[in-house]
């Protein structure tokens, strides 16, 4: 209702008339002239002097034009803009992640999509633990397991499926644990629980372990195993290259298990940045044709 007629004054007053102002804007010459009289009504004022041969701006005319010219070339480089914006997308993406995951997975797919979009900058967070994404003004995260009932959208990028595994020389001296009973005679590197979910005929259980190591880093954990100090519980991700290479040998993995996922996190806001939008699709689509790792 405000810009109701404005558009239409300005366009007539820059075209020279009615029907050529008409024109330019793909309206009825009828239309514009409606329109320009309801503005002119609502304000009390006569903008324009009308003639069959002539148009001309009163004085009152000319001080709104001046005004109002202004105001619609700003509209217009702001549609503009808006419109470079979604083609090609700028502005800072806050992430936040820990774990070796975020660092193998996500850093090189995140370096694709900045060389797709270069005016997008990036800032990652490594800090463990769950911040407040609103409250610490991320845009994204990357979390693990289940997750608690909140206001923020959750979206899976694949499961994880985790590996019971040892140095060969630890199991040499310890033996090759054949249940999981057995892990209570192992001393087993403790991550971020005492339990370790193992999947049997009748679903998942928590099994309860305990050792003489305990951290937060599974680049740590991977290590205290590879130097035979015990048995580790860790993604296939993490634990891959070494059996690969004869480092590490799995066991127990007919218990093997998937966990509850890694995801996508990210606040639930009515709008999000179209350079938000573009990177959560990104991420989604690599990891459609891997759904577990």
């Amino acid at each position: 209702m405000l810009w109701d007629g404005i558009e239409e004054f300005v366009a007539v007053v820059e075209a020279g008339t009615f029907s050529q102002g008409a024109r330019n804007l793909g309206l009825s010459t009828s239309m514009v002239s409606r329109q320009i009289g309801a503005l002119e009504e609502r304000l009390g004022v006569q903008l324009l002097k009308r003639s069959t041969r002539q148009m001309n701006l009163t004085e009152a005319g000319e001080v709104y034009y001046r005004r109002c010219s202004e105001l619609v070339g700003g509209m217009k480089e702001a549609n503009a803009g808006l419109t470079q914006g979604q083609n090609d997308p700028g502005g800072v993406i806050r992430i936040t992640g820990a774990g070796n995951f975020v660092k193998q997975q996500i850093v090189p797919l995140v370096v694709k999509f900045m060389q797709q979009y270069p005016r997008v900058s990036i800032e990652i967070d490594f800090s463990p633990g769950n911040v407040d994404l609103i409250q610490s003004n991320f845009d994204l995260a990357i979390r693990y397991g289940g997750l608690k009932d909140s206001s923020l959208i959750a979206r899976k990028l694949v499961k994880r499926v985790l590996r019971i595994c040892g140095s060969p020389d630890y199991l040499r001296q310890q033996g090759i644990p054949q249940t999981p009973a057995d892990l209570k005679n192992h001393n087993c590197l403790i991550g971020n629980t005492l339990h370790w979910r193992l999947q049997f005929s009748d679903g998942p259980r928590d099994i309860p372990v305990q050792g003489n190591w305990k951290c937060n880093s599974g680049t740590a954990l991977i290590e205290a195993a590879i130097q035979g100090l015990g048995l580790v519980y860790l993604p296939e991700y993490y634990v891959n290259p070494k059996l690969e290479s004869g480092q590490l040998q799995s066991v127990l993995n007919d218990y093997a298990a998937q966990d509850r996922g890694t995801w996508l996190v990210y606040p639930n806001r009515q709008f999000l940045p179209t350079r938000v939008e573009l990177l959560i699709t990104f991420l989604l689509d690599h990891f459609r044709d891997r759904p577990q790792l």
